[in-house]
């Protein structure tokens, strides 16, 4: 059978199931000012992190979402909690939900209008009424606050092999690696790449901050890295990094410390 041109373009382009497990992060995208949000996503997604949650609560989700899905991003809303909420999903053209509960009907909802369901759960028992409930991705959450958070995660991989885990909930740029090293199939990274302040020079840390997280992600991987800092530089039309200040200066130089790890030289609280 001939295709023609538009339908072989549709058959190439992945679900977006099958893409956010290729490209393993998902970031939650948030600003101190919300008129920024759409310039902060941007800038994430030239570092290579091209899978964006938005949050559901925002006054201007829908627009936002119709806005990005023009940038050739993937976006998806996180923080939903009601079924009222997979609508506006629906409504604004995302492409996946992010939840931090596993509730039968946000999930079935979601799944039958063609998005993929990423569900909260904590506990051994939560997730298996989230496997029985249909959730594409099981995001643990809040991962980041529990108690030795790296172990339990291997627990529950031993656990439950088969599952389609996402560490979730407080997971930051330092900690991302090391949860997909240990095996899991995604980071949803809602701490360390966007400032709590409104910094002129914040685009252009925001983008070498997410290039950082893919590479360093990559390695945990082992995948192909993307890009360096120096094509990155250039596609941005500089020669050299930015002159910085206080929060920013010290966020824009991550170093490796460890197989899977990233640390950045910032301040404990970034957002």
């Amino acid at each position: 059978m001939i295709q023609n041109e538009e339908t072989a373009h549709t058959l190439d382009v992945p679900s977006p199931l099958a893409s956010i497990l290729e490209t393993a992060l998902v970031a939650v995208v948030t600003a101190p000012i919300e008129e920024r949000v759409f310039d902060w996503a941007v800038a994430v997604s030239k570092g290579g992190i091209h899978h964006l949650g938005v949050p559901v609560t925002l006054p201007n989700v829908t627009e936002l979402v119709s806005d990005l899905d023009d940038q050739e991003l993937v976006v998806g809303l996180s923080g939903v909690v009601k079924k009222e909420q997979v609508s506006i999903a629906v409504a604004a053209g995302g492409a996946f939900i992010i939840s931090p509960i596993a509730d039968r009907e946000i999930l079935h909802t979601a799944k039958s209008h063609g998005l993929c369901a990423i569900a909260g759960a904590t506990t051994p028992t939560e997730i298996k009424i989230a496997m029985d409930a249909g959730a594409d991705i099981i995001a643990v959450h809040p991962l980041g606050v529990l108690g030795a958070p790296q172990a339990y995660a291997k627990s529950l991989l031993r656990t439950f092999p088969s599952v389609r885990f996402a560490a979730s909930g407080n997971i930051g740029v330092e900690d991302a690696p090391s949860f997909l090293e240990l095996g899991m199939n995604v980071a949803i990274v809602d701490q360390g790449l966007f400032p709590s302040t409104n910094d002129p020079a914040a685009i252009d840390v925001i983008t070498m901050r997410a290039l950082a997280l893919t590479e360093v992600c990559a390695d945990a991987r082992g995948t192909p890295q993307r890009q360096s800092f120096t094509g990155l530089m250039r596609a941005l039309g500089q020669d050299e990094t930015p002159p910085l200040t206080g929060e920013l200066e010290s966020a824009a130089s991550p170093t490796e410390a460890g197989s899977g790890a990233l640390e950045f030289d910032i301040t404990d609280e970034l957002s």
